[in-house]
């Protein structure tokens, strides 16, 4: 799902890239994602992001349940089922 996040990211650190040992600045870790590395901070467990070059966002990869926010098109559409 896309990764949300707002302008704070770019001065976040503790960032961890797949691979790497150093720790990083969200600015400076631009240009991995870029290269299709994945990076995660380093209190996350089991949950990375990375580029998705086919949408030009970032994405979140987590094996925890995050809430499901639907584009507006979904959230537009008719064809809605109710679940008891």
């Amino acid at each position: 799902m896309p990764y949300l996040y707002d302008d704070d990211i770019m001065v976040s650190d503790g960032w961890l890239v797949e691979g790497k040992e150093d720790e990083y600045k969200f600015c400076d870790i631009i240009p991995f994602l870029q290269a299709g590395f994945k990076a995660m901070l380093k209190d996350w467990k089991e949950m990375f992001i990375f580029l998705d070059r086919s949408t030009k966002s970032l994405v979140v990869h987590s094996m925890d349940q995050l809430p499901f926010i639907p584009d507006f098109e979904s959230f537009t559409a008719i064809d809605w089922i109710e679940i008891e």
